[in-house]
């Protein structure tokens, strides 16, 4: 019970944590620029 819980609990956090982080920085960036091209280009 203790080894399913802590290995569910360590789990969880840690994948949170991994697609929080790496999703942040690259859809940071992207977005702003692309937006701002897309919108002065066609007016």
């Amino acid at each position: 019970d203790h080894a399913a819980k802590a290995t569910s609990l360590g789990t969880q956090p840690t994948r949170k944590s991994r697609e929080v982080k790496p999703d942040i920085p690259p859809t940071s960036p992207p977005p702003m620029p692309t937006a701002v091209s897309a919108s002065d280009t066609p007016p």
